[in-house]
């Protein structure tokens, strides 16, 4: 699965099992409409959002858009919880004592027999619960626009042009972004998702470096990626979404026993991140 692919899972991911948030609560923080957010969840069409909604959608859900664009988020659940948590305490002064005992409570029916993973998803299920209740409720945080993003993505893509000495016919021919498209892009117009991920795989960086206000880009570095931008280009194709070693880290995750004490101390130590 490309990132164009990835960031449609991941937006869909982020929207229904990891917050549990309804298209109209979007629109509520957000601004966006429930029919441009439905758009997105389309995953046979990989319908992607232009950089300025990217960025928004991605703040919303506490990670970046470069986050957004890579592996699946769902599959690593600290990663899940940390979002929520994040979530929840821009919520702020929030009462988890019933949080807490439903999760104990779960816990304790495992025994010896409870594992990390069993405590991680309690807790994200518990989480969602106290995010999904807040919207119900309609206590939401407004999430603004970020109006220096697509400025810092022109600034970048301009400055990279003139410092490698690029045509336009090359960066098309290799990206697939078409040379009015870059055309338009060194005048300021917003990217979309698509373009800027090809760009930036286009110049071996990360999504979050073209996006940031002032990058430090290395000259010889970027050289010698470009000398490449062949096989660079299509890493935007490449699938990734687990190394071998996360894979052995995954298993003990799953598999090893927790006693009770254990199982409680690792809950704890996540709900008192809770303010």
């Amino acid at each position: 699965m490309n990132k164009e692919g990835r960031l449609t899972v991941n937006l869909g991911a982020c929207r229904g099992s990891i917050f549990g948030i309804r298209f109209e609560d979007i629109t509520a923080m957000c601004g966006i409409p429930e029919s441009t957010m439905k758009s997105y969840d389309l995953i046979s069409d990989y319908v992607s959002p232009f950089l300025k909604t990217a960025k928004r959608l991605a703040d919303m859900y506490c990670t970046t858009v470069d986050r957004l664009c890579g592996a699946y988020i769902a599959y690593h659940v600290k990663e899940v919880m940390d979002m929520q948590i994040k979530f929840i305490n821009r919520l702020g002064h929030m009462d988890i004592g019933a949080c807490r005992d439903a999760v104990l409570s779960e816990i304790k029916k495992y025994g010896v027999g409870a594992t990390e993973k069993i405590v991680y998803d309690e807790l994200c299920e518990e989480f969602m619960g106290i995010i999904r209740k807040s919207c119900k409720e309609g206590k939401y945080v407004i999430i603004n626009e970020d109006t220096e993003i697509s400025e810092n993505f022109t600034r970048n893509f301009n400055y990279l042009m003139a410092l490698c000495h690029l045509p336009y016919k090359k960066v098309s021919e290799v990206s697939g972004v078409s040379e009015p498209t870059l055309t338009r892009l060194k005048q300021g117009v917003e990217p979309s998702m698509p373009v800027v991920i090809r760009l930036a795989d286009f110049f071996g960086i990360s999504i979050d470096k073209i996006l940031a206000p002032n990058p430090q880009f290395e000259l010889d570095e970027l050289k010698e990626i470009i000398a490449g931008t062949t096989l660079k280009t299509k890493l935007t194709d490449a699938y990734d979404d687990i190394t071998y070693e996360e894979s052995l880290s995954e298993q003990s995750f799953r598999y090893k026993r927790l006693s009770y004490d254990e199982a409680a101390a690792l809950a704890e130590e996540y709900l008192e991140k809770i303010r």
